[in-house]
Order: C-alpha cells, then sequence, then structure tokens
C-alpha cells in the first residue's frame, strides 16, 4: 500500500499553467508521497494529459508550491509531481490570486490578541514564503506581526505573517509585503 501524507489531503491548492495563469482552484484528494503523485478533484479543463502545471497547496504554516504533469485524466486529475519546493528564497514564485482574507489575530510580543471584528483584506500574490494583499489605511501597519485566514470552499488555512514594506497605491488604498513565520523554526 502506498505511503500517503495526509498533510495535503483536503487543502486548497491554486492551479496555474506553467507560463503562469491562474487556471482556478480545487481540493487535493491524496497524496502519495512513494510515487510522488497528487490527485486533485474538479480540475480545470484547460489542462490535459501531458501538460505541465503549477500547483500552490495552500498548507499550514507556510504554503508549499510544486511542479508537475498530468498524468490521468480519468474524473479527477492525477498529476505527477517533478519537486515540492520547500523553502523560501529569494525570487520565489508569485502566485497571482484575487480573494479576500481576514486578519482575525494580531500579534504583540509574542501574545495573540483576538480582534472584535476581523479586517477583511484583499490577497494579490501568494508564494511560499509570503504574500502581497491591500487593505484600507489605517488597518495594519509596517512590522506588524499577524494570523490570516483564509476560507475557501469547504477549506479554512490559518497562516502567521509578518509586515516587512508598504506602499500607498491610491489615496485608499495602501500595498503590504509580508513574509510567512514558521512558529516550529523561531
Amino acid at each position: 500500500m502506498p505511503t500517503v501524507n495526509v498533510e495535503y489531503v483536503g487543502c486548497t491548492a491554486l492551479v496555474y499553467c506553467n507560463a503562469g495563469e491562474n487556471l482556478g482552484r480545487t481540493i487535493v484528494k491524496n497524496y502519495d508521497k512513494a510515487e510522488n503523485l497528487i490527485t486533485l478533484q474538479a480540475f480545470p479543463k484547460e489542462l490535459n494529459i501531458g501538460d505541465i502545471c503549477r500547483l500552490l497547496v495552500l498548507t499550514e504554516p507556510v504554503p508549499r508550491e510544486c511542479y508537475g504533469k498530468v498524468k490521468s485524466d480519468v474524473g479527477e486529475k492525477v498529476v505527477a509531481l517533478f519537486k515540492w519546493q520547500e523553502k523560501e528564497k529569494r525570487g520565489a514564485s508569485r502566485f497571482k490570486v484575487n480573494f479576500s482574507a481576514f486578519i482575525e489575530e494580531m500579534i504583540y510580543n509574542n501574545k495573540s490578541y483576538e480582534l472584535l471584528k476581523p479586517y477583511e483584506i484583499n490577497l494579490i500574490n501568494i508564494s511560499t514564503g509570503g504574500m502581497r494583499f491591500y487593505a484600507v489605511p489605517n488597518t495594519v501597519s509596517h512590522d506588524d506581526r499577524f494570523q490570516i485566514r483564509i476560507y475557501l470552499n469547504t477549506d479554512v488555512k490559518v497562516l502567521t505573517a509578518h509586515i516587512v514594506n508598504n506602499r500607498q497605491t491610491a489615496p485608499d488604498r495602501i500595498e503590504y509585503g509580508c513574509r510567512f513565520i514558521d512558529k516550529k523554526r523561531e
């Protein structure tokens, strides 16, 4: 019986063609670590057997990126993975996204404080090491640390991030660049 890493099962996967075009999102149904195969449900029709694709699997505490080739297309799509990108490196692939998320807890002096009303933010892109989002002014500040909840389909992911830069792009819009914090490695 193949070894299954349940860490990925049930997670949302953002699917991109090899050129970087966002094709949609789906759920990981199975991951066979021994064979390095990932099974996805409701896969984009734009990809066919033999096509190369990129996946960003929203795992906690940080997302994981992989490349693979579509191997099977019978009901579900099976992708034979080339490799996982396990750690952040300068210039990590950025995946364009366009969905909302919520900051529900702020972290000060290593203590979490739940917000009475979550801040809604809009994700612009996400990578294995961080994300860029925009929010209305005075929502968060440079150097803030927080927990973000992303609600996708039936999947909810909690990621911890640290704002490392920001820029005002319009009078009522500030973009924030963050790196993910892996508490196990701090």
